[in-house]
């Protein structure tokens, strides 16, 4: 499966030129359909991108290459790809923090154990996979385009740091644990 096959940190921090002193956010950028439908304007992503780098991140925006990125949204690094392996999940392994926008990415973030921040722009599908949503794992920020430093931070401030004890018990509870493919190959011989 994609979680077997993960580079070290280190060969991660090596394949995008990054230096591993330095705090990461990952930004999964928002799809066009959500761009288009809840009108997200670049202000508002440089908003949100302006409290990041006031709190000391540099920013990773990842985007697939059918969702065009706005030039001034692409953050520190822009990487734009949507091949095996999965850059997302190299990207969250060496991210402190991962701001996605009604993204399927639930599930990602929680088997690579990183705090996540929600930001809702699907009127149809308030929280995907629930279950894994717990206030600790992945805070959910409705009106978010007039968002104000406090209410960020008072957010991100209910997660539990990275590789806490409960995205264990989720994966755990939830989801699988361990070589999959393996698992998988040993079942059936």
């Amino acid at each position: 499966t994609k979680y077997d096959y993960i580079l070290s940190s280190e060969a991660i921090y090596t394949k995008y030129k990054l230096n591993p002193k330095i705090k990461y956010v990952l930004v999964l950028f928002p799809k066009q359909k959500f761009i288009k439908n809840y009108n997200i304007k670049s202000k508002h992503l440089i908003n949100i991108y302006n409290y990041l780098h006031h709190m000391g991140f540099k920013i990773i925006v990842k985007s697939r290459p059918k969702d065009a990125v706005s030039l001034n949204c692409n953050g520190d690094l822009l990487i734009i790809s949507d091949i095996f392996p999965n850059e997302s999940l190299e990207l969250m392994k060496i991210s402190e923090l991962c701001i996605l926008f009604s993204s399927s990415a639930i599930e990602e973030t929680i088997m690579m154990e990183i705090p996540t921040i929600d930001f809702l722009v699907d009127n149809e599908i308030e929280r995907r996979l629930e279950f894994l949503c717990k206030d600790s794992t992945i805070q959910l920020i409705k009106n978010w385009k007039n968002l104000e430093f406090k209410v960020f931070t008072d957010a991100i401030n209910q997660l539990a740091p990275k590789n806490s004890e409960i995205y264990k018990k989720l994966k755990t509870d939830y989801l699988f644990e361990g070589n999959i493919s393996k698992k998988i190959l040993d079942f059936i011989l």
